[in-house]
């Protein structure tokens, strides 16, 4: 059964109205409204812990919610995101999975990869994968909907090449939507914590070569980045051709989007607590 509280359902009325109004001005046949739903930093945390001071967060109120928020929208016209740290940072027998197991249940179509996902190294975040039941065997792959940020393997028959691709493209609402996938090189304080196996391209060349591959055919580029706030600040003053940048690793809670040299920066916090909900028009 899913649970929610008068803050959300108030919310939900509140968007439903703003994108009925949006439809309404732009005529009905040229809507061009969709929202970006995104999260991040949910640290395995399945339910809220119900105390006074934080009754937020939850993943029951999240399905709940972003059911609500499709139908209200139609599915194809709502586009939900994660920057990251899925899983838990000190492991919990069958934790990882079923977050993924979840995560795939909620719809999300991309999902970036934090150093959480990799602390306990790469064949545990393989077998997360598999067991899971996003593996595919003939390739050896995993099926989840991850993007890389920026981590390269740099061992075994496929060296070099980054572990997931590190970004993805596709329509929305007649819209071409471009998303990628960075993480800073701050995502582990020390060398020695790093596990082996993979190493972290740095952020302004992955986006380089997004922006390369991908020139004048988008309508929307957004970057999801676990690097941090400030790191997005500093990211966001020295590009361009970048309209919107969707954070994590940090955990802040920015509300409304912080505006910089143009581009809206966003982050939801931490543990799950908050659902980011953007109408774009």
């Amino acid at each position: 059964s899913y649970s929610y509280n008068l803050m959300q359902s108030g919310f939900l009325s509140l968007f439903a109205g703003l994108l009925l109004f949006q439809s309404a001005a732009l005529g009905a046949g040229e809507p061009r409204e969709f929202a970006i739903v995104f999260s991040g930093s949910a640290n395995g945390i399945l339910s809220s812990c119900h105390c006074p001071n934080s009754p937020w967060g939850g993943l029951a109120k999240r399905a709940w919610l972003l059911d609500q928020l499709r139908s209200v929208a139609g599915s194809n016209r709502v586009i939900a995101l994660d920057s990251g740290d899925l899983f838990p940072l000190d492991p919990v027998p069958g934790r990882a999975p079923l977050m993924l197991q979840l995560f795939a249940q909620m719809g999300y179509q991309a999902i970036g990869i934090g150093e959480q996902e990799l602390a306990q190294g790469l064949e545990t975040w393989n077998e997360a994968n598999r067991a899971a039941d996003f593996w595919n065997k003939t390739t050896g792959r995993t099926t989840f909907p991850w993007l890389s940020g920026g981590f390269r393997l740099t061992d075994g028959p496929r060296r070099s090449q980054m572990l997931v691709p590190p970004w993805t493209i596709w329509d929305c609402n007649g819209l071409r939507i471009g998303l990628v996938s960075i993480a800073g090189p701050e995502a582990w304080r020390y060398a020695w914590a790093q596990p082996a196996g993979f190493e972290l391209v740095d952020p302004d060349r992955i986006i380089k070569a997004f922006q390369a591959q991908t020139r004048d055919q988008l309508d929307l580029a957004m970057v999801l980045s676990h690097q941090g706030l400030d790191a997005d600040r500093e990211l966001a003053q020295r590009i361009s051709g970048i309209d919107l940048i969707l954070g994590g690793h940090s955990q802040s809670l920015i509300s409304p989007p912080e505006i910089v040299n143009g581009i809206a920066i966003c982050q939801a916090g931490k543990n799950g607590e908050n659902l980011g909900i953007l109408a774009v028009t």
